[in-house]
């Protein structure tokens, strides 16, 4: 099956066959978006650590393109959990993406104010539902 896969080609194949333009599946979109998450992350190589003067020290690199990609994977899925109604799962896929583009890319970034913006709508929209 598609969804069990590791290739990256066919589950998003199968993500934009899933889409509003073509069959219109919104569970099984979200369920092709979180195994290609699963496989971006699983992809990531281990974070190396060097000791400087006594301490350890993470290696990160900003502009990872893979990171980036992860990120990415994770405000795709926040949006299309919010189509499903999953809202909690939504803002902690939002949160995951919003953290890691202000990390990788700055906390001005186009990108990193999108998902703020959408994170936020979100919570306004829930709270508003609630009422």
């Amino acid at each position: 099956m598609v969804t069990k896969s590791e290739d990256l080609v066919k589950l998003r194949a199968l993500a934009k066959l899933c889409s509003p333009e073509f069959l219109n599946d919104p569970s099984l979109l979200v369920t092709a978006w979180r195994r290609i998450l699963e496989v971006l992350v699983f992809a990531m190589p281990p974070v190396l650590e060097k000791k400087v003067r006594g301490k350890k020290k993470k290696q990160q690199e900003k502009n990872d393109p893979r990171k980036l990609e992860i990120f990415d994977a994770c405000f795709a899925l926040g949006v299309e959990c919010g189509w499903v109604g999953g809202s909690d799962d939504c803002r902690r896929y939002y949160q995951r993406a919003k953290e890691g583009y202000e990390e990788q890319l700055g906390r001005d970034s186009e990108k990193a104010l999108d998902t703020t913006v959408y994170f936020y709508h979100n919570h306004l929209f829930k709270s508003w539902r609630a009422n």
